[in-house]
């Protein structure tokens, strides 16, 4: 796969994520305002900047960082970018702000040299190709200005879950296990509905071997589900396979069960490339502190970096740093 199509999965993927609207890419562990350490943290940043600060937000997603600025401070003047095609609903109530920009790679921004007086990353310039879009950090932060950004840590417990559900979607998706036995099952499911074929069914053999290899493969996902810590995504399966079955068997409509299964397959492909892209992202000390290094090279100075912690559990590093004069 070519860097050009590695990037194109992985936008393609964040573009069908942000589609179904989430606030933010930790939706099962915050609201959409998040909360603890990451909320005062951008409510120190948003503190110190200002009246009607130009802010940008790098990788925005659906816009939780300016969503979350715009309620601790309503004068700012937002933009937002990323690289996939995102738009959120919660911000199409006519407001002017923030202005959204899909498409947008953190490594080309379109916008003119000192135009920010903050630019604002969470979870995201560390998917980013590091020189590039730094220097571009660089040349669209004002004088003075700062860059604050909430960097995954290598050792937080994101990180943990992303590794475990990373392994589990691997799983499901190995040819002959759980979602290939599901989907082999559902032309069979559709004609034990119908009586005319219910003997002529128990009779056929191949319905037999499917049927156990269903049963046998669930039998698998239960126990892995038992023995791990983030199960959620073995437990969704495990709810979504009985639902679809009975649908089949009760509509006898095989086409629209078989796009369901390709439709589940698509979601656990896109849940890899965001999680194998989130364990790359992710920053050691020492990565956080060449980091620094990288931002000195290019005119910002790091004031600050710190573990950030929610719950007794670490959520990943924060940094703030300022642009020097030109």
């Amino acid at each position: 796969m070519t860097d050009i199509d590695a990037h194109a999965r992985n936008r393609d993927s964040w573009s069908r994520y942000w589609a179904a609207q989430p606030a933010h890419s930790l939706p099962g562990s915050f609201d959409d305002g998040y909360a603890g350490s990451i909320a005062a943290f951008w409510k120190d940043v948003s503190a110190e900047l200002p009246p009607q600060a130009a802010v940008l937000d790098l990788a925005t997603g659906n816009g939780p960082v300016p969503r979350l600025l715009m309620r601790l401070r309503p004068d700012l003047q937002i933009d937002a970018v990323d690289a996939a095609d995102v738009a959120p609903q919660w911000a199409s109530d006519g407001r002017s702000m923030p202005r959204f920009h899909p498409r947008v790679r953190c490594e080309a921004l379109p916008f003119p040299e000192a135009t920010f007086d903050l630019i604002s990353s969470q979870y995201g310039i560390e998917y980013a190709e590091l020189s590039s879009s730094l220097a571009e950090v660089a040349r669209v932060l004002r004088d003075g200005g700062t860059f604050a950004a909430v960097v995954h840590s290598r050792d937080s417990r994101i990180v943990t879950v992303a590794a475990e559900e990373l392994a589990h979607a691997n799983a499901l998706l190995l040819p002959g296990a759980a979602l290939d036995a599901i989907t082999a099952l559902v032309p069979f499911m559709a004609l034990a509905g119908k009586q005319d074929t219910q003997r002529a069914l128990n009779a056929n053999p191949c319905a037999g071997v499917a049927r156990d290899r269903f049963n046998q493969s669930m039998d698998l996902v239960r126990f892995a589900a038992s023995r791990s810590s983030t199960p959620d995504l073995l437990r969704e399966l495990l709810q979504w396979a009985p639902q679809l079955l009975a649908f089949t068997r009760t509509t006898g409509q095989v086409d629209a069960a078989l796009q369901a299964c390709d439709r589940y397959r698509e979601q656990l492909e896109d849940a890899v490339e965001r999680y194998r892209a989130l364990l790359v992202a992710a920053r050691s000390l020492g990565e956080m502190q060449q980091l620094v290094e990288d931002l000195r090279a290019v005119g910002i100075q790091q004031s600050g970096i710190a573990n950030l912690l929610h719950d007794g559990h670490t959520l990943g590093w924060s940094l703030r740093a300022c642009r020097q004069h030109r």
